[in-house]
């Protein structure tokens, strides 16, 4: 919920503004339970499938190679099939894919993951209690495990095949081929924006799938060989 003074009044009977006493804005307490019919779903995830297997789907796929080779991340994906996302511990980069994207789709969500990851933070573990009302722990906490952390985040782009692409052809003056290009250019532009402005905090890798992906595990393989590099190379940049 976001907080303006002049426009909003984020305390009413189900939720009390904070935002002064946390000093962060637009930050509310729930103090009673909120009504289903009042809650407007924004967005939905589940749990990737434990018991996919290759051969059906290329989301499928991606599924059961995620957790195979990938199992110190708790993967989901939304529930259209187009996205996973991947976390293993506060201290790590997340792990965002998007598979089989269109190119001229990548430069919003680019612009999205920019913004969370330069606004937005993990509270510390007091901060929660006091935002969420929960008990104090049985035990003080000491000073490195009470810290704000920011926001890590690896985002791959997995744009899908020309085969695919060949059905935007008649709507653009330019061949597939050029559209492509032209895109790679500015994704990746906007890649190097976003490394310098997070100081590394928002990484973008690209790549277009292959032809004939679906099921072939030997491709797949060298796609998440790839993928679980990229993750290797941005959790040492935070020990460093």
């Amino acid at each position: 919920m976001n907080h303006n003074s002049d426009n909003f009044d984020n305390t009413n009977e189900y939720v009390r503004d904070v935002s002064e006493e946390l000093g962060i804005p637009g930050v509310v307490e729930v103090i009673k339970d909120i009504p289903p019919e009042n809650v407007k779903l924004i967005g939905v995830s589940k749990m990737v499938n434990p018991n996919a297997k290759l051969g059906f789907t290329l989301h499928q796929d991606f599924e059961a190679m995620l957790q195979e080779l990938m199992p110190e991340y708790s993967w989901q994906s939304t529930w259209e099939g187009s996205d996973f996302f991947g976390k293993a511990t506060d201290e790590r980069f997340t792990v965002d894919i998007y598979l089989g994207i269109k190119p001229w789709e990548s430069k919003s969500h680019i612009v999205k993951d920019w913004e969370t990851v330069a606004t937005s933070f993990i509270f510390s573990p007091s901060m929660a209690r006091k935002m969420l009302n929960l008990p104090e722990p049985g035990g003080p906490l000491g000073p490195d495990d009470d810290l704000t952390k920011p926001i890590r985040s690896l985002n791959i782009h997995l744009w899908a095949p020309d085969s695919e692409l060949e059905s935007e052809q008649n709507k653009q003056a330019r061949s597939i081929g050029g559209i492509v290009k032209e895109e790679h250019k500015t994704v990746k532009f906007l890649s190097e924006k976003v490394f310098n402005d997070t100081d590394g905090r928002c990484i973008v890798a690209l790549r277009q799938l292959e032809e004939e992906l679906f099921g072939n595990r030997e491709k797949l393989l060298d796609i998440f060989e790839w993928i679980k590099t990229l993750a290797e190379k941005a959790d040492a940049s935070v020990a460093a």
